[in-house]
């Protein structure tokens, strides 16, 4: 019976730190008619939050904030998470065709299909 009650103390244990150590439920995202908003990975539903105006290519993190590219523009743009409004950053040497993020950097690739890294301080673009 002991035996019995740790095995279930353990994988008790184990869900709870397992559901402690799920990644976010949410994740931000754009709509190809600029609406900007959650999506409940779980789920599927979407909360608009605002609408960006711009059609972007994409969106990547990097130090904390959020960024995007406008489709087939040069210019990188900070999204500010609680109503999608844009911040231009700066200008890149390359057009975004589609922007990204990994845990090691911003990158965006253009139109034709070059990777290029992004420095979200500056917008500049590095093949």
């Amino acid at each position: 019976m002991k035996k019995a009650g740790l095995t279930f103390l353990g994988i008790t244990l184990l869900l709870v730190l397992q559901s402690t150590a799920r990644a976010d439920d949410l994740a931000y995202i754009v709509t190809a008619s600029d609406q900007f908003g959650t999506i409940d990975i779980n789920t599927g539903v979407f909360t608009q939050l605002g609408n960006m105006g711009q059609l972007l290519s994409g969106l990547g993190s990097a130090s904390g904030n959020v960024y995007g590219g406008v489709e087939s523009g040069s210019t990188l743009y900070q999204v500010n998470v609680n109503n999608g409004t844009l911040t231009a950053v700066g200008t890149g040497s390359t057009n975004y065709f589609v922007t990204g993020s990994t845990t090691s950097g911003l990158y965006a690739v253009n139109s034709a299909f070059q990777l290029y890294s992004i420095n979200p301080t500056t917008g500049a673009t590095t093949l």
